[in-house]
């Protein structure tokens, strides 16, 4: 599975668009945008910090926290980061684990990479938010013991779909975002995720081979349902502040589409 080209080739599906022109900014129901409208935009506003947005892999056990504050731009971005510090956390656990069962040392070696990565990710978009008066809530996840094929189940879910979603929306931001700023750090966000999305592929055709026969079929349901459910995943996306670039409703449903059509071949064609 080359997740690099099936992430490219998502975009490529859309008809070409600019920068800022015709961004849409559509509450979709949320409930953050909805008590943002009753109460006025000075008031403090408290959102969950998973609501619906999917920023790569959580650790096993992850406990959601809020974010909270009046600035969009600097709310998002503190969910952002906590989300990657989660991930950071996701990463040096999943090396840990492949550790204890066996794996490979590269893979071990990637996972320890994909949690450095994280930490820059973290700090940059930190960084945002803090200038905008939010504070990034630390990451808090519940100690799971993990088998081999209790990781190889996590992996699907929420590395070869959510890494490699992570990855697209990121690629989308890094041409949508409205400042120099946010398209330089989505464009290092984007190319990092790829790369992260990558691994939670390879990591998934070593463990496959692993399973009994009812444990792939059940790492096989898990991974592909989370791929159909992608096209849940864009009311989140919808709703993040104007300055990160967002796409109209549309277009959102195509990438999700277009990429859920190119990973689900990819994962047959694997198994076969």
């Amino acid at each position: 599975m080359n997740i690099r080209a099936a992430v490219v080739a998502s975009l490529a599906d859309l008809p070409a668009w600019g920068r800022g022109s015709d961004i849409v900014d559509c509450p979709g129901g949320s409930p953050v945008r909805v008590l943002e409208c009753a109460l006025g935009r000075d008031a403090d506003l408290c959102c969950d910090a998973t609501n619906g947005v999917v920023f790569g892999r959580r650790p096993l056990g992850h406990v959601e926290r809020s974010v909270i504050g009046t600035d969009r731009l600097g709310r998002d971005c503190a969910v952002l980061a906590h989300l990657g510090a989660a991930a950071l956390i996701a990463f040096e656990e999943l090396a840990i684990r492949l550790v204890s069962i066996g794996a490979p040392t590269a893979l071990v070696r990637r996972c320890h990479g994909a949690a450095a990565d994280q930490r820059l990710h973290v700090r940059l978009l930190a960084g945002v938010a803090h200038r905008r008066g939010v504070s990034v809530p630390d990451p808090k996840n519940q100690k799971v013991p993990a088998s081999l094929f209790e990781v190889a189940l996590d992996n699907a879910a929420e590395g070869c779909a959510g890494d490699t979603w992570a990855a697209l929306v990121a690629w989308a931001r890094s041409e949508r975002a409205q400042t120099t700023e946010l398209r330089r750090i989505f464009r290092r966000i984007a190319t990092d995720k790829t790369r992260h999305g990558q691994l939670a592929w390879d990591l998934d055709a070593w463990l496959m081979p692993r399973l009994s026969v009812r444990q792939r079929a059940e790492v096989d349901a898990a991974r592909n349902g989370a791929l159909r459910e992608l096209q849940y995943l864009i009311r989140a996306e919808m709703v993040t502040a104007p300055e990160l670039g967002t796409l109209p409703k549309e277009q959102w449903r195509h990438l999700a589409g277009s990429l859920r059509h190119r990973l689900l071949d990819g994962a047959v064609a694997t198994a076969a």
